[in-house]
């Protein structure tokens, strides 16, 4: 919104002021559309699924990457753990993906995000939040 300033001959615009719904997130106020709410809104609808992918010193995953699910069913369509086909499908794109890939980091990142969210939502019909965590060693 704005106020306005009336006491002179002509109105003019004094200050924009902010509008909206404030909450209150644990003893900080946050407004209605900072990414806080809005991220916490999707996980609660969503699930979120955590990856993480360890690259050894060649470049190379050192094994295969795993996955942590929170908010999600534990079975998917198929009777089947659901970590085990998101961890199956994160294999089969390691397998098959390019060294140019797996060596640029937000490549890797968002393809493996890509990967996880098309595997829950063929599975359990939902597409979670992803974080993906990739470790190079040194």
């Amino acid at each position: 919104g704005m106020m306005i300033d009336l006491s002179g001959n002509k109105p003019k615009v004094v200050e924009h002021i902010e509008t909206g719904r404030m909450y209150l997130d644990g003893s900080v106020k946050v407004g209605q559309f900072d990414g806080v709410i809005r991220d916490r809104i999707r996980m609660a609808l969503n699930g979120h699924v955590l990856v993480t992918l360890i690259i050894d010193e060649k470049g190379d995953p050192l094994g295969d990457p795993w996955c942590e699910i929170s908010g999600l069913s534990e079975m998917g369509r198929n009777n089947a753990p659901l970590v085990d086909v998101l961890e199956e499908d994160l294999s089969q794109f390691l397998g098959r993906a390019d060294d140019k890939t797996i060596a640029d980091d937000t490549k890797l990142e968002k393809e493996l995000r890509t990967v996880t969210r098309k595997s829950a939502q063929s599975e359990i019909g939902k597409k979670p939040e992803v974080t993906v965590v990739i470790s190079r060693l040194a």
